[in-house]
């Protein structure tokens, strides 16, 4: 089985530490994890030099760069862009994933096939309700609800409704009860065939600028997701929070035999840890491994240290 591994980032210690602890996890998996292709889409504003330091642990990974002379600002989306426009033609199998995402356990043969046989747009539910601020200055007339957001966004992108039979996948005390969404998938970890992703990005990159006319605020892009997958008339598959799941203790509270069977962990919470500095240099590294952790955090540090026993590796 062939498959491609893709993020998106700058060209900094950050996104290259983050980047190749997940190579080394990818290669902890043996056979055609070990094998996988993986692809980072970096900004080049500016263009940057990989440091000395980062060229061994990024030897087999594949570096793709922006085109040089885009607006300043353009870059994170343009990043995004670039990531589809990555994915291989010949594999099986391609993952769209965030820097801050490690991958516990490999990808079942059996869910491969079955997304091979059977393709789909996949990923997990967001867990909470977009934020309806918006950034402009001055800021339009106000959305006052998510309900008003989605019936807005089905009106000017399909000219109808959009499929609302999803729940977010979270709740704080403060959050209506049982509130519908539509496929509005968070972005940590997407999964699909190369053939479904050309299909969806042909739309999505059509869609968000209409999302950006109704609300500007930075989950624009992940906003588009359900209207352009419908606009493209590809399946969608809503994946177990096991594939995407976040170090909160509202998931491990409420999802307790995922949190038993995690497969790709989304370190973003950030109270125990800083993400982006853990595996940057050797004493963020050791700081990390010794701290006392519980529920996902504690499964993420073990899997850092069965892919790297427990030695920082950079």
């Amino acid at each position: 089985m062939k498959l491609q591994f893709l993020m998106c980032g700058e060209a900094d210690d950050a996104f290259f530490s983050q980047a190749a602890m997940f190579r080394l996890a990818l290669d902890s998996h043996g056979g055609d994890h070990a094998g996988a292709r993986m692809t980072l889409c970096l900004g080049s504003t500016p263009l940057a030099e990989v440091p000395e330091r980062w060229r061994r642990p990024l030897r087999n990974i594949e570096l793709r760069w922006l085109a040089a002379g885009r607006k300043p600002g353009e870059d994170d989306l343009a990043q995004s862009m670039l990531t589809y426009e990555s994915i291989a033609p010949d594999a099986d199998v391609a993952i769209i994933c965030d820097a801050d995402t490690l991958l516990v356990r490999p990808l079942a043969e059996a869910f491969l096939r079955e997304m091979v046989e059977a393709p789909a747009l996949a990923g997990t539910i967001a867990h909470f309700a977009p934020p309806l601020k918006d950034t402009r200055k001055p800021p339009p007339k106000p959305i006052v609800s998510t309900a008003m957001l989605w019936e807005e966004l089905s009106q000017r992108v399909l000219g109808r409704p959009v499929d609302m039979s999803y729940r977010y996948t979270l709740r704080r005390e403060s959050d209506p009860p049982d509130e519908p969404c539509p496929f509005y998938i968070n972005l940590g970890v997407v999964i699909a065939t190369p053939a479904i992703f050309a299909r969806f990005h042909a739309q999505h990159r059509e869609v968000i600028p209409v999302v950006r006319e109704v609300l500007e605020n930075r989950f624009y892009e992940q906003i588009s997701v359900p209207f352009a997958a419908a606009r493209a008339g590809v399946p969608q598959r809503v994946l177990p929070m096991r594939f995407n799941f976040p170090n909160d203790p509202l998931a491990e509270v409420a999802y307790p035999d995922e949190a038993a069977a995690i497969i790709q962990l989304h370190y973003m919470r950030t109270k125990a840890f800083h993400r982006h500095r853990i595996f940057a240099d050797r004493g963020s590294f050791e700081t990390f491994m010794g701290l006392d952790l519980q529920g996902s955090n504690m499964v993420f540090q073990q899997a850092v240290r069965e892919a790297t026993d427990g030695r920082y590796p950079f």
